[in-house]
This record gives structure tokens, sequence and C-alpha cells, in this order.
């Protein structure tokens, strides 16, 4: 459906939508927002987003961080 039809459509069922409670009226709205404006949840979807997705470096494996910091520093760990 296009946007258009969707817009008409919901001018139609306005008188609809004013008679439920307000508990219906919201989820209804809010499917109809959401086919009005497609977009992912919890996720940026703009050009900034995409290009910052792409560039991204995986993180390092900090795991051994404190045996590394020891084996580095302590003179009785230090391999001769």
């Amino acid at each position: 459906m296009s946007r258009d039809a969707l817009r008409a459509a919901l001018s139609a069922v306005r008188p609809a939508l004013a008679a439920m409670t307000p508990k219906q009226r919201r989820k209804a709205c809010n499917a109809i927002a959401d086919r009005l404006n497609p977009r992912q949840k919890g996720k940026d979807t703009g050009v900034y987003a995409a290009l910052a997705r792409s560039t991204r470096k995986p993180e390092k494996d900090m795991s051994d961080l404190g045996k590394r910091i020891m084996e580095k520093r302590n003179p009785h760990y230090m391999k001769k």
C-alpha cells in the first residue's frame, strides 16, 4: 500500500479510532504510524550510522590484561 492510500484510509477510520478505548486507540495508532514511517526499532538507519557501522574495528580481547601487565612489570614473572 502506498503512503497516500494509508493516509486516506486513516482519515476514513478516524471516527472509529475516536470511539475506541485509550489502550486500543494507542495500539491502533502505533500500528498505523509504523506503517507510515517504517524504521528498524532500536537501530539508527541514517547514512551516518551506516558509515559508522562499516568503519568499526573489532574490539581487542582484554580478558588476560592483568596477566600481561603482571608479566611485564613484576620482576619475579619476567622471562629472561
